[in-house]
């Protein structure tokens, strides 16, 4: 089957942060700046036009949804997130830590990926599923002890004895780790670093994923170690919001269509694979042709000359997990947005 070539308007207008509905509350999105380098968090939940639908239409092919026998369809829920965050080198420390998210998972009943970056200098991404109830438990989880109290009622409303069980002693965990591995307690910033998403299937559960799988990785984006010592604080910079990207795409293709300097001195790439570039990509973005994540920044470094002294967008599938680190590779590009 032949896959067409579906190009994203770039005045199409992004999908505003949050979850799809039963998904959890929204939360406004937010700038931090540093300096000269700005980054934006373009996740899954703010893609516009086809990055959002291919994604759907793989879960939707993993529901069975178009099973055509008329059958009554269920509804499965799946939040995906990442976040940055110093963690440890040690064995012992980073076990017990994987012990913390596995108990919590097994407690919530839910199923599906957790990655644990044995480094300072990595941090935590996972794909779960379960019932909204229990994979809005796990986030209040995830958004720590002193945010608690500052979730939506309904939220907490739904939040049962033995779910309050299971995130109190998560947290017990959680904060015996940081302080035995001197590092601050992990937890994830909001509601909107969590990407919702649903698809409606012949199922006897609720889950897409056939068990959890909890695991202790060197790096969560593999790179064969190329990007692995880059700090924390050169990717914690800052972000810009998804409508500033927006608006940055905006004026790149307006500067081309009116041949201005400025257009050659912007450059727009798509960090995505070949293939998902071919599915759908931004108006005038650069293919670097690659097959993985770990190709590119090889790839930056064969065209560190054409790629010095300007200014540089990039945008992935979920834009925070492989972004972050490679602003680090463009050393003398000074405006760089993700």
């Amino acid at each position: 089957m032949a896959v067409g070539r579906a190009v994203p308007r770039p005045h199409a207008t992004a999908a505003p942060p949050g979850p799809v509905a039963g998904g959890g509350p929204s939360a406004p999105s937010h700038m931090r700046t540093s300096g000269t380098t700005s980054l934006v968090r373009l996740r899954l939940s703010t893609c516009l036009g086809g990055f959002r639908a291919v994604f759907d239409v793989y879960l939707s092919y993993l529901c069975g949804s178009r099973d055509g026998t008329g059958d009554k369809m269920t509804t499965t829920r799946i939040i995906l997130f990442y976040q940055y965050s110093p963690l440890s080198e040690d064995d012992s420390l980073m076990a017990n830590l994987r012990d913390a998210f596995e108990r919590l998972c097994q407690r919530l009943n839910l199923l599906g990926r957790i990655l644990l970056g044995k480094s300072r200098n990595e941090g935590i991404n996972g794909t779960l599923s379960g019932s909204e109830d229990a994979l809005n438990a796990f986030i209040v989880a995830m958004l720590g002890r002193n945010q608690f109290h500052h979730q939506p009622s309904k939220v907490l409303e739904a939040i049962d004895e033995e779910f309050l069980a299971a995130i109190e002693s998560f947290w017990d965990s959680n904060e015996s780790f940081a302080q035995n591995a001197q590092v601050s307690t992990f937890t994830v910033d909001s509601w909107e670093d969590f990407k919702w998403s649903e698809c409606h299937g012949k199922r006897e559960n609720k889950h897409i994923f056939p068990d959890l799988y909890v695991k202790v990785v060197e790096e969560l984006i593999g790179t064969g170690g190329v990007l692995s010592s880059i700090s924390l604080s050169e990717v914690n910079q800052g972000y810009l919001t998804p409508e500033e990207f927006h608006q940055q795409v905006l004026q790149f293709n307006k500067d081309r269509s009116d041949n201005a300097f400025v257009a050659e001195e912007t450059i727009l790439i798509d960090c995505r694979n070949h293939n998902e570039h071919l599915i759908g990509n931004f108006l005038g973005s650069l293919d670097p042709n690659t097959k993985t994540f770990a190709q590119f920044p090889k790839w930056v470094q064969d065209h560190k000359s054409e790629l010095d002294n300007k200014k540089v967008l990039m945008y992935c599938t979920g834009g925070k997990p492989c972004m972050g680190k490679t602003m680090a590779s463009f050393s003398n590009a000074p405006r760089i947005y993700i």
